[in-house]
């Protein structure tokens, strides 16, 4: 993670690329140490949410949720028309923390903004934290009413987007940058895209940050001066808009306007404007960097009914370093 890696004195400040300007402040302001030296180049992030099938929605008389129980509910009268509510590659664990994370955003984040600062400073453990119970317990109420569930175990991420290319299910958790190829394997299909919305309809999109680019202070000069023309190619305004509508992604340049052909990516970039949350870090000094693995595998463990919120929340708390 670049914090670390630039304490370390391992990053080559890039305050001299002036292109670097051309970033959105807030995104600068996550690279920038206490000297004001920036040490990373945010070019893109990745928006995540739910994609679903228009045709599907519209066969079950539905339309995106407004709240969690809505959202209950809208898989339950696809469940009743006989639609595979949603599909999913839990299979590969990373895709069981993509649906926690957009529970959480919603949730445990607007509840407790400040939960991971708080298990940072050593003030909370996991099983403290009433806001990730609360998240946790969500993902649990998606296997109890067979929203997910072991069939799913079954399936990897590759094959999720298959299942759900050829209409065999509702919706799929997955990125913006999916869109494309889902419309590859089926042109005809209708998309929408929606963040899974909080118990009172609280809707902000999860963002992660995508392709960051640091260089490094102990090469030779003049592979310092490739790599900041590199950069300063990769952060002019007209570049990283073709390359953002060509991918999916959405760029982290001040004033550049994006235009994509597949409706379901602009309301991802609806989504995203002005309510992209970026999900803080937990200190690996404080919390081990396996807590992650823990975190994943827990999630799979509850869609095969052998872990629970309570059994999560005390893996993750032997996780915590004395």
């Amino acid at each position: 993670w670049g914090p670390k890696f630039n304490e370390a004195g391992y990053l080559e400040p890039l305050n001299d690329v002036e292109a670097m300007k051309n970033i959105a402040p807030s995104f600068n302001e996550i690279a920038t140490d206490d000297d004001g030296n920036q040490y990373a180049a945010i070019w893109n992030d990745l928006c995540f949410g739910i994609i679903y099938n228009s045709d599907l929605f519209e066969e079950a008389g539905v339309s995106p949720p407004k709240d969690w129980n809505d959202f209950l509910n809208v898989c339950k009268k696809l469940q009743d028309k006989g639609i595979a509510p949603m599909t999913a590659g839990l299979k590969d664990a990373h895709v069981n923390s993509w649906v926690a994370y957009m529970i959480m955003v919603n949730d445990c984040f607007a509840k407790d903004p400040d939960v991971y600062e708080k298990i940072n400073r050593r003030e909370l453990t996991f099983s403290e934290a009433d806001a990730i119970r609360s998240s946790l317990d969500k993902f649990q109420q998606l296997v109890d009413n067979g929203i997910l569930n072991m069939d799913h175990l079954g399936l990897a991420y590759g094959d999720a987007m298959t299942v759900f290319a050829q209409g065999k299910a509702a919706m799929v958790p997955d990125g913006s940058f999916a869109v494309p190829a889902i419309m590859a394997a089926n042109p005809d299909i209708k998309l929408g895209s929606f963040s899974i919305p909080g118990d009172n309809g609280e809707s902000t999109v999860w963002g992660s940050l995508g392709m960051t680019y640091s260089v490094n202070k102990n090469i030779s000069d003049e592979k310092k001066a490739a790599a900041k023309e590199f950069l300063s190619f990769m952060l002019d305004k007209t570049v990283s808009k073709e390359f953002s509508e060509a991918t999916a992604l959405f760029t982290t340049l001040s004033d550049v306007e994006l235009q994509y052909e597949d409706p379901v990516i602009n309301d991802f970039a609806k989504m995203a404007t002005g309510d992209m949350f970026i999900i803080p870090s937990l200190d690996s000094s404080v919390v081990d960097a396996t807590w992650g693995n823990v975190f994943w595998d827990g999630l799979q463990g509850i869609v095969a009914g052998t872990e629970t919120t309570q059994s999560i929340l005390e893996d993750l708390d032997g996780k915590v370093i004395e």
